[in-house]
């Protein structure tokens, strides 16, 4: 049961994170694409953000409604998010360094430098 209640308050941490991270991009908007990137590569990149914050948002919700309304079905949605939203952070983090080695773009230095 500890273990339990660990990992739900991980996923409401997450959660709240999740909400803020949406709220910084809405807020400060995005850094622009490298500008020689190709109309493909854009649409797979803003594909893969779209699902990334969805999947980031429904994980704990679907996690949180299971645990807290006893919702079966939610419970194993929750098993498949979160499958789904592994194979999407690896989709991301391949294209961070084809985009790097690659495509020798700033992507990755722009993603790992911090703002104040």
């Amino acid at each position: 049961l500890a273990a339990a209640n660990v990992h739900v308050i991980i996923g409401l941490v997450i959660l709240v994170l999740a909400l803020w991270r949406i709220w910084l991009r809405v807020t400060r908007g995005a850094p622009p694409p490298p500008e020689n990137e190709s109309p493909l590569l854009r649409r797979l990149a803003t594909g893969t953000h779209h699902l990334l914050y969805l999947l980031i948002i429904v994980t704990p919700l679907s996690g949180a409604t299971a645990w807290f309304l006893s919702v079966e079905a939610a419970g194993r949605g929750h098993g498949v998010v979160r499958t789904l939203l592994f194979f999407v952070v690896i989709l991301h983090i391949v294209g961070a360094l084809a985009q790097h080695f690659v495509f020798r773009s700033n992507v990755l230095t722009r993603m790992l430098m911090t703002k104040d």
